[in-house]
C-alpha cells in the first residue's frame, strides 16, 4: 500500500486496506502517471442505484450523488474500496450515460408538446461551457486533496445549494412581515 492520500494500490483514498467478505476479485488499473490502483470489484447496491436512475429520469438529478458513495464506501464496515479517481472516473461515466438518455427523452417530449421556442436558450448557451470549464478544473486538479478535504467540500457545497433553494422557496411562499 503506498499511504498516499490519493488512492494508490490497496482501496480507498485514505490509504486504508478495503476490507471485503469472502473471495472477492481485485482489479488493477495504472494510470498515465503511473500511480497503480489496486481494488477489490464493487458490491453495488442494485436497489439504491435503481433509485438514482429514477430521480435522473424524472428530475435530471441524482445517480451521481448516489454511485459515488457506493463506490468510496462499498468495503466491510463503510472501509473505503474504491480510489478517488477511479470512483470519480466512473460515477461521471455513468451520468454522462444517464444524463444523455434522461436529457433524450425530455427533449424528445417537449419538442413534440410544445416546439422548439420553450427552450430556454439563453441558460443553455452558458450552460455547456460551464460544464466544459468545469470538467477541464476538475481533471487537471484530480487527485491534489484527500478524500475527507474532497467529501468535506460536497458537503459544504450541498449544504450551501439548499441554504439558497431554501431561501428562494422562503421569500416565494412565505408572507415577510
Amino acid at each position: 500500500d503506498s499511504g498516499d492520500d490519493r488512492g494508490g494500490s490497496g482501496g480507498g483514498g485514505d490509504g486504508q486496506l478495503c476490507e471485503v467478505d469472502g473471495d472477492v476479485a481485485l482489479r488493477t488499473l495504472t494510470s498515465k502517471a503511473g500511480t497503480v490502483y489496486t481494488y477489490p470489484s464493487p458490491n453495488q447496491k442494485v436497489a439504491k442505484t435503481l433509485v438514482g436512475g429514477l430521480l435522473t429520469g424524472l428530475l435530471g438529478v441524482g445517480i451521481g450523488e448516489v454511485v459515488l458513495p457506493q463506490l468510496l464506501r462499498g468495503g466491510k464496515g463503510g472501509a473505503a474500496c474504491v480510489p478517488v479517481p477511479v470512483a470519480a472516473g466512473t460515477s461521471v461515466l455513468t451520468v454522462i450515460v444517464s444524463v444523455a438518455a434522461a436529457s433524450t427523452v425530455q427533449w424528445s417530449q417537449l419538442l413534440a408538446d410544445n416546439g422548439i421556442s420553450v427552450i430556454p436558450f439563453n441558460l443553455v448557451c452558458w450552460q455547456i461551457p460551464g460544464v466544459v470549464v468545469g470538467a477541464q478544473i476538475a481533471a487537471r486538479s484530480q487527485g491534489r486533496w484527500s478524500q475527507a478535504q474532497v467529501e468535506t467540500a460536497v458537503g459544504v457545497l450541498f449544504a450551501a445549494i439548499g441554504a439558497l433553494f431554501a431561501a428562494i422557496v422562503a421569500k416565494a411562499y412565505l408572507p415577510m412581515y
